[in-house]
């Protein structure tokens, strides 16, 4: 009488037995791919340390008290300061897709500290000079905007489809850690030694990224098919080929839309009188919308600018606590993306995202308003640092990673190269005309009319998001590009 019940409690216990196992080798087989894909990201971290350095470094600079330092700053010069970095990063973008198809993604990649390295090294021996500062603004936004081609390419290209979400997330959270770590350092230590330190993080990067294997789609791109195997086998923790080989032959299947005849048709499409009616144009549309509407949030300038922001609101903590602080939240913050986007989908993220920013920034313009117009407001001195640190929440949650991975998510293949290049190209030049603006809006406009005009472009942005966006959660890239057209060029 007892048979049955011990026969039925033994396939129960083998059947969670199987279960348990599957989800360990699941999770075992996505740890090199998470692995690669943060050590790719220590190139994000360079980029959010370039973003964020002039928030301690300019207050420092623009002190004409300050003579322990030789270099002194109007703030003419310091918006030049500033203004040179996007410069560089929509430059930079341009070559850096073609050469990722040309020479591979991993040692582009690699190659981005070179400029990194340099541009650090002339701030740090610039002595009185402006233009060599501004020299090394420019280099080091080179590599931000190689960095921001380039990672989310390599991260799309290494990841399964039920994680490309998190592995994309990881651009936005590691560009958080380097802007946390630059606000922490310019809180704690002189302005030479921080500069020191941020030179010193591209060798880090360097060291550490040198040992993960090249993305499997660009070597079997370009014919080396065993190499390609043997990077997703390792990349898959894997060691048998028939684990591998479905998911090979649909990569081989994506990579024939990759042709160079392709690649010029694509272009010759986009460029036509009636560009909207390809795949690729709508694809490039939709990323250069979401791209424009990031930077019109006032994100970079937010960024560049915090301290001097903070201390002008009349911020209740100083302003390099105020910025540390935004800044641990944005980690936070960005961290949590990196764990939802693949649950809860890219357009309700972008949604919530933009309705949010757009709440806090007029908030933030209703609190100038007052703050600038002889109101009292001493019981509202913590009105600044909530409101920014919900507005960088949303921000990271949202437009702030989304943007880049959907990019390369929606491109097909056949036009990632000049596609990406454009798009990246496109979103720092929109930083650098609102980074050099925003100080010239601040003085003459007020802080109350700029922060209302950007609650405004987040309100178009969410527009933009509910009429064209699609949904990729979950999509494999096929279904993706079915989503934007079906097969057409």
């Amino acid at each position: 009488m007892n048979e049955m019940p011990t026969k039925t409690a033994e396939v129960e216990l083998f059947l969670t037995n199987i279960h348990d196992d599957i989800k360990v080798q699941t999770v075992n087989s996505r740890s090199r791919q998470h692995l690669a894909a943060i050590l790719a990201n220590f190139a994000a971290i360079c980029t959010g340390v370039v973003m964020g350095w002039t928030a301690p470094a300019l207050p420092v600079l623009q002190r004409e008290s300050n003579c322990s330092l030789p270099l002194c700053l109007s703030d003419g010069q310091a918006s030049w300061m500033t203004a040179f970095m996007p410069l560089g990063a929509l430059l930079g973008a341009i070559p850096v897709g073609y050469l990722a198809d040309l020479l591979g993604r991993k040692r582009v990649l690699l190659s981005v500290a070179v400029p990194f390295i340099f541009g650090w090294m002339l701030i740090i021996f610039a002595g009185d000079s402006v233009w060599t500062v501004y020299a090394g603004r420019f280099f080091t936004g080179l590599g931000v905007g190689a960095s921001t081609v380039l990672v989310p390419l390599y991260c799309e290209e290494i990841a399964e489809d039920a994680i490309r979400g998190a592995l994309g997330a990881y651009l936005g959270f590691m560009i958080c850690i380097g802007l946390l770590c630059i606000y922490t350092l310019g809180a704690l230590l002189p302005y030479f030694w921080y500069t020191i330190i941020a030179c010193l993080l591209p060798f880090v990067f360097v060291i550490s990224f040198m040992w993960m294997p090249e993305s499997p789609v660009f070597l079997a791109s370009i014919g080396k098919m065993e190499a390609a195997k043997k990077s997703l086998l390792w990349l898959r923790n894997s060691s048998r080929e028939d684990d591998i080989q479905p998911e090979f032959d649909g990569m081989l299947a994506f990579i024939k839309d990759r042709s160079d005849e392709k690649v010029r048709k694509s272009f010759l499409i986009f460029c036509s009188k009636r560009p909207f009616r390809s795949t690729t144009a709508r694809a490039v549309a939709i990323i250069l919308g979401l791209m424009f509407f990031q930077q019109m949030s006032g994100i970079t300038a937010v960024e560049s600018y915090t301290v001097q922001i903070f201390n002008d609101a009349g911020s209740s903590l100083p302003g390099n606590m105020s910025t540390v602080v935004m800044g641990a939240v944005q980690v936070v913050a960005t961290l949590c993306s990196s764990f939802t986007v693949d649950h809860l989908g890219r357009r309700f993220l972008l949604l919530l995202s933009s309705v949010v920013m757009a709440l806090c920034l007029a908030c933030f313009s209703i609190y100038s308003y007052f703050n600038n117009n002889g109101f009292d407001v001493d019981s509202w001195r913590w009105v600044p640092l909530v409101v920014l640190n919900v507005f960088v929440i949303v921000y990271a949650l949202g437009f702030g990673p989304l943007p880049w991975f959907m990019m390369a998510e929606l491109l097909p293949m056949k036009a990632k190269g000049w596609a990406s290049a454009m798009t990246v190209s496109f979103n720092w030049k929109i930083a650098l005309g609102l980074t050099k603006e925003f100080p010239l809006m601040l003085k003459y406009a007020g802080q109350d009319i700029t922060y209302a005009t950007l609650s405004v472009f987040c309100i178009c942005g969410t527009i933009f998001v509910a009429l064209f966006v699609p949904e990729t959660k979950g999509k494999t890239k096929t279904e993706i590009q079915a989503a934007l057209g079906g097969d057409k060029p």
